[in-house]
């Protein structure tokens, strides 16, 4: 399994995520909160055979259904939704209905709903969604789980359509009704393989670790979530700084596996840059390992994501025993 693009609570997103605690359990700190008007895209690298994975509640019944939006959808290169999920607009004062909407129409961008509706009663009602979307030559097929089971496979051939690949995910609010509008979210995971069964556990840098050269300390980015004014700052190149991560919270089972560590950073350089990079690095038995350069600039802050497949000390793929006072950070460049 190669990960494409992954996150938990809003921090592969940033920026416009609002915390909350209604999806709050063992392995994870808290939710993406969309209320009307906020939407929120993460790209991963184009590719034609995907899978869309996302732990999802939506907000309780209302008393108007309101405009529905695709508030968990998959898009390609030009912004065109390939397939999303969106509520109904029947309303019994009850609960929610959503279904599968897929692009199926002859040379458009229109989407028409298929399959069968799945029910939702509220915030605490929660499911998880995968979607497995492929493009072969003209034809498009959609696949959909929910809970792990298939409900509905779609499959749409426009001949000779010039298609364009996923390219991102996009989420969003539900219903144009304020008191219905809110979606969360968590889980949000893309790759290349099947994403069914999996989950992200997340460590949260609870101690300094051995390099200690930028100004502030772990307690810097310790929160939950982004904070924009909470940041570690480093005045010249070739300066680390790292920090122990607390070790994650899971329920193991026998079949259970870690398909990567994910080193999720923001950074951005000085208006006058003294440096000109930065790179994510893992230590391991006394043995710094950096990832690529993180791309930031100067304007705006950067969320990169590192992904280190196998442990890069042994080569091998992640044991659990590994990720216990695993140590990580980031260095100049």
């Amino acid at each position: 399994m190669t990960v494409l693009f992954a996150g938990i609570e809003g921090e592969h997103f940033l920026f416009s995520n609002t915390l909350d605690a209604n999806l709050t359990d063992s392995s994870r700190r808290g939710s993406i909160k969309l209320a009307i008007g906020d939407t929120l895209t993460g790209a991963f690298p184009t590719l034609a055979d995907i899978w869309a994975r996302a732990r999802y509640s939506l907000s309780p019944t209302i008393s108007t259904p309101g405009t529905m939006e695709n508030h968990f959808a998959v898009r390609d290169g030009a912004g065109v939704i390939l397939c999303a999920l969106r509520d109904t607009s029947f309303n019994d004062g009850v609960s929610g209905r959503t279904k599968l909407w897929v692009l199926n129409t002859a040379s458009s961008t229109a989407l028409s709903e298929v399959g069968s509706e799945h029910i939702h009663t509220g915030i605490l009602d929660v499911h998880t969604w995968d979607f497995h979307v492929t493009i072969v030559t003209d034809t498009l097929t959609v696949k959909l789980y929910r809970d792990d089971v298939l409900v509905h496979t779609h499959t749409f051939t426009d001949a000779g359509r010039s298609w364009t690949n996923p390219t991102d995910i996009q989420v969003k609010w539900r219903s144009s009704e304020v008191a219905g509008s809110n979606t969360y979210s968590q889980d949000v995971i893309v790759a290349n393989t099947t994403t069914i069964g999996s989950e992200l556990a997340t460590m949260t840098p609870d101690q300094q670790g051995f390099h200690t050269a930028f100004g502030g300390d772990f307690t810097a980015i310790d929160e939950p979530g982004y904070d924009a004014g909470d940041t570690a700052t480093a005045g010249s190149s070739a300066l680390r700084e790292s920090w122990v991560f607390d070790d994650p919270t899971w329920t193991l089972s026998r079949d259970k596996r870690i398909d990567a560590i994910l080193l999720s950073s923001v950074v951005q350089l000085d208006t006058v840059p003294v440096i000109t990079d930065f790179t994510s690095s893992l230590r391991i038995l006394d043995t710094d390992h950096d990832s690529g350069v993180l791309n930031a600039n100067d304007s705006t802050p950067v969320y990169a994501l590192s992904i280190f497949a196998d442990n890069p000390f042994t080569g091998l793929p992640w044991e659990f025993a590994e990720l216990s006072g695993l140590e990580g950070g980031i260095v100049t460049t």
